[in-house]
């Protein structure tokens, strides 16, 4: 019943504060969260995928997380920095359908309403109410993990909801040379698609972080 009354929380934080307060209380959690890992160390990328595959990260925590073995991320001399993974289901799914055979009710509109302001006023990458939490626990998460000694950096490429509706975040495909028919077809089977590579050796201007609160264009 805990997670199920997160809407009713949303719901009543969105009367007394006002959406925006919602929205950045889902970031705080996330953030709070990756906090509280401890540091992953790896040797190479080969050891990194396989405790991916085994669910041995801490960014497996959401689910079951596929590694793109075959979109591997290369820097200018060739030289792997990074993968591309897929979360098979967004872990707030069950949430979902838990509000609809519990309470017997659609979905309360705060659900919606956290979806556009987030969209709105951070970065268009939202298709669930918790994916400002879920999006910034994988980001800053990801500098706990190492490869090779270097600290690692989650880049966001796409989401899909329970519905199917779909957003691929345009920046992270210019960013990584992604073609946006490869991530449509890869949201049949996943939920979240993501990279992870390694910080500093890539040009990331113009990515906003899912913390970040600043309005994008």
């Amino acid at each position: 019943m805990l997670d199920v009354a997160m809407f009713s929380l949303a719901a009543d934080m969105a009367a007394k504060s006002g959406v925006a307060a919602v929205a950045d209380y889902w970031v705080r959690v996330g953030r709070t969260y990756s906090q509280r890992i401890g540091t992953e160390n790896f040797v190479g990328w080969p050891q990194f995928n396989i405790a991916t595959n085994e669910r041995r990260t801490c960014l497996t925590v959401e689910g079951e997380v596929r590694v793109l073995t075959d979109m591997a991320i290369n820097d200018a001399e060739g030289e792997i920095i990074g993968y591309v993974y897929a979360l098979i289901e967004d872990p707030m799914v069950a949430v979902y359908n838990r509000w609809i055979n519990i309470m017997g009710q659609a979905i309360p509109p705060i659900d919606s309403q956290i979806i556009d302001y987030y969209n709105q006023n951070v970065r268009p990458t939202a298709v669930s109410s918790f994916d400002p939490m879920n999006q910034t626990f994988r980001e800053e998460a990801a500098g706990a993990l190492t490869v090779g000694g270097t600290p690692l950096e989650a880049l966001h490429v796409a989401g899909r909801s329970r519905l199917g509706v779909r957003k691929i975040y345009e920046p992270t495909l210019r960013i990584l040379s992604l073609e946006e028919r490869l991530i449509i077809s890869l949201l049949r089977d996943h939920m979240a698609v993501y990279a992870l590579v390694e910080q500093g050796k890539l040009d990331t201007t113009g990515y906003v972080k899912a913390g970040g609160l600043q309005a994008v264009a």
